[in-house]
């Protein structure tokens, strides 16, 4: 798919440090979202996030380079904030908020970010 080429691009800018291993499954979520798959999922359990990441390859193989991208990942906030910045409208009276909690579901942990421009 080439959204994912170009979206590579972009984000290899800004996000200069990260690998193209990580580049390229990070263009693919936001393909995700963009074309709306993944916002019909109910879950960010691995297995359902494999069946919309990348039509047309095994479930098994898109789970398997979640895990890959998921694991000893740490986010680097200061970077994903330019990003952001550099991706929004070149007007002011724009707010970036972000939000990150953390809970305790039983035994399992839930940690979400949110991003919100105002």
């Amino acid at each position: 798919m080439n959204y994912v080429s170009k979206l590579t691009s972009v984000l290899s800018d800004d996000l200069a440090g990260w690998h193209k291993a990580r580049l390229k499954p990070t263009a693919r979520f936001v393909g995700s979202l963009l074309n709306g798959s993944l916002l019909k999922l109910t879950t960010v359990n691995f297995s359902d996030l494999a069946l919309a990441l990348k039509p047309g390859v095994q479930a098994s193989s898109n789970y398997r380079r979640i895990q890959r991208f998921m694991a000893d990942f740490t986010f680097d906030f200061d970077a994903f904030g330019q990003l952001l910045l550099r991706l929004l409208p070149q007007k002011s009276g724009f707010t970036v908020s972000m939000d990150r909690t953390n809970w305790q579901f039983g035994e399992t942990e839930i940690n979400v970010l949110m991003i919100g421009v105002c």
